[in-house]
């Protein structure tokens, strides 16, 4: 899913828009992977104590500025790993 999120954003997005996150247009296929990788953040932690089987979320992204896509990490009330998805 990380992998798809990365892929795709790097195709969509222009020389200028992968500049402003330290992507060279001359950089190898995989710098631009391991660069786009390394500015992925935290966004935000959601807790939800009624929903056992879906107690945190954690919304990562790239920029607010640039995407409103989401990579979404789910966790259920014993802290295991429940899902990973994207959502805008």
């Amino acid at each position: 899913m990380v992998k798809d999120y990365i892929e795709h954003h790097i195709e969509e997005f222009s020389d200028e828009e992968l500049k402003s996150i330290g992507i060279e247009t001359n950089d190898s296929p995989e710098e631009k992977k391991q660069k786009f990788l390394n500015k992925i953040h935290l966004k935000r932690i959601g807790f939800y104590p009624e929903e056992w089987d879906s107690l945190a979320i954690f919304d990562y992204t790239i920029s607010e500025d640039l995407t409103q896509y989401l990579i979404i990490f789910q966790f259920d009330s014993n802290g295991k790993f429940v899902d990973i998805y994207t959502e805008s």
